[in-house]
């Protein structure tokens, strides 16, 4: 009896420690990489909590779904390649009065090259590990005005396929950003756009970054929700509140006591820095998420 009550210790602490590994690839734009990122917030307060966390991510600025993947195949979607040839196209009708045309024409090759040499980035990211736990998927904010125009469930189906076929277990998590000029009153078309998602490409769960940060922003208005007014990015605030939001999904349980300061390494720089949230406002911020995830099915 004792040694078979040892065995069973055993196997439970074997199993707890299994538990605690665990592996996430990120992918999104830079409204993931923004305010410490996302790729380094997420995993820092699962370590403090004891988690082993290995990581990869393929982000780059105002990437869609659709730039995922043509650009890891060498090509460009169709909205960043409209988007370069019609600056073009204005740069050439206004070449005369332009004093810095030369400069701009080169600005817009030197954009669609910097999307062409993303081939094979994506590939790298999802080879990094021969199995992913957890995907965080984000869309661009401006994916769900106008779906088809943005290739967004071409490229949808084609990602999930991608990364089942490497990771038939992983769980996916989806997210869309704050899009720009928001006021709350485009959040039903935000929510619905969020459901077909998830019900279309099965995916395991998503969070309500829309709705815990529309909420935050009113509630507190002195919190740092965004970079600043004009500014649609996270700011620390913003950011430490999504990573607390993903961490209830990930985990399933609550952030609520999780650190306010965290270690994580610059997103361009890569440099190690301290990333610091006032106490007060992570309690505010981890109580918000914790309510939103909790009720994220009514929203």
């Amino acid at each position: 009896m004792k040694t078979a009550t040892l065995l069973l210790a055993g196997l439970l602490m074997s199993t707890t420690l299994q538990a605690k590994d665990i592996s996430i690839l990120f992918i999104g734009n830079s409204m993931t990489a923004s305010a410490g990122g996302q790729q380094e917030l997420v995993p820092a307060l699962l370590r403090s909590q004891g988690w082993t966390v290995e990581t990869a991510d393929s982000y780059g600025p105002g990437m869609t779904l659709a730039g995922h993947w043509f650009n890891n195949l060498g090509q460009m979607d169709r909205w960043r390649d409209e988007q370069i040839e019609e600056n073009l196209k204005r740069l050439a009708e206004n070449k005369g009065t332009d004093h810095d045309y030369e400069k701009d024409w080169e600005n817009e090759h030197d954009r669609r090259d910097s999307f062409l040499k993303r081939k094979g980035v994506l590939d790298k990211a999802i080879a990094a590990q021969p199995q992913w736990d957890f995907v965080i998927l984000q869309t661009s904010g401006k994916e769900p005005t106008d779906p088809e125009y943005y290739q967004t469930h071409e490229a949808a189906a084609l990602l999930v396929e991608k990364i089942r076929t490497h990771s038939p277990d992983t769980k996916i998590i989806f997210y869309q950003p704050w899009p720009w000029g928001v006021t709350g009153d485009e959040t039903p078309l935000y929510s619905a756009f969020r459901k077909t998602m998830v019900e279309t490409y099965n995916l395991a769960d998503f969070i309500p970054m829309m709705e815990a940060m529309l909420y935050a922003r009113d509630q507190k208005p002195k919190l740092t929700i965004h970079r600043n007014p004009g500014n649609v990015h996270p700011g620390v605030d913003g950011g430490y509140l999504i990573a607390c939001l993903l961490y209830c999904s990930i985990t399933g349980e609550s952030p609520i006591n999780l650190p306010s300061t965290l270690t994580v390494n610059e997103t361009y720089d890569h440099k190690s820095t301290e990333f610091a949230v006032e106490p007060a406002a992570a309690k505010f911020l981890q109580e918000t998420a914790w309510n939103f995830y909790q009720r994220r099915n009514e929203l």
